[in-house]
């Protein structure tokens, strides 16, 4: 197993507020799984090695710009997922698709020492544009995908799985969700999520190509950066196809929607 595979597809955490901790965690990683336990590292080296496997397509250069703010209203449902604790603190980004419910990536509730974090310790902030929002709530349970837990105490790769549902405390019925839809091959697609070198505003991809599909995963030539996990992935009609769990230099690769039984009561 070649070692060097572990520098491949990464977790898209910003770099965590996160003091070292005892047992072996203590290294941070600007775009890893949040501290570098060993089974964090297997599981990435493993990771990267399925990502490095599949056919690669040529990947476009970092292309993202900031929303225009005539385009927010219709975005508003795009939100910033954040997650406060003690010695604790991070981004990730998340899709609105019903009132009280959130979609974003299972990796994004994970806390400290990579442990499913607390529910409210997690807020959503729809629509986040600088120093406003269209709407906030607290989280007030997390629905993540049965099959992901599991996964990772395999150390096994678990894209397919990685997935969540947030509900909040307090629905936001003043914004117009976007619903997930099938998963179609033919393009373009686009991704809107907050970066973690621009947090306070949307960054949109466009005209994102596909280059790889599976039943549950599927992999664009776009390529996101830290902060852009739990990101929407939408179709040329606007529905929710995918959801950023992992990039790397081969392209992004995306969580079906449509593989996931519990979001057929959302779907288009």
């Amino acid at each position: 197993m070649n070692i060097a595979a572990n520098r491949g597809f990464n977790r898209l955490w910003p770099v965590p507020v996160q003091l070292s901790l005892a047992g072996g965690r203590g290294g941070l990683s600007g775009q890893g799984c949040g501290f570098e336990s060993g089974g964090c590292v297997i599981r990435r080296i493993l990771l990267a090695m399925f990502a490095m496997a599949l056919s690669a397509a040529p990947v476009r250069a970092d292309t993202a710009a900031p929303l225009p703010a005539a385009d927010q209203a219709a975005y508003n449902a795009v939100g910033r997922v954040n997650l406060a604790g003690y010695r604790l603190r991070r981004m990730c980004s998340g899709t609105l698709i019903a009132p009280d419910r959130v979609l974003t990536a299972a990796h994004c509730t994970l806390g400290v020492g990579d442990q499913p974090a607390p529910a409210d310790a997690l807020i959503f902030l729809a629509g986040w544009r600088q120093d406003r929002f269209a709407g906030k709530s607290r989280v007030a349970e997390v629905l993540s995908h049965p099959e992901f837990f599991a996964a990772r105490a395999r150390f096994a790769v678990d894209v397919e799985t990685d997935l969540a549902v947030l509900r909040l405390e307090t629905p936001l019925g003043d914004i117009a969700p976007i619903l997930p839809a099938p998963f179609k091959t033919a393009g373009p697609f686009a991704i809107l999520g907050y970066r973690f070198d621009r947090p306070h505003i949307v960054s949109r991809y466009s005209d994102c190509g596909v280059d790889t599909v599976r039943p549950a995963l599927a992999r664009l030539t776009c390529r996101v950066v830290a902060g852009t996990s739990g990101a929407p992935v939408l179709d040329e009609g606007g529905g929710l196809v995918g959801v950023v769990s992992l990039a790397g230099p081969n392209g992004t690769l995306l969580a079906r929607t449509d593989a996931w039984p519990a979001l057929n009561p959302w779907m288009e």
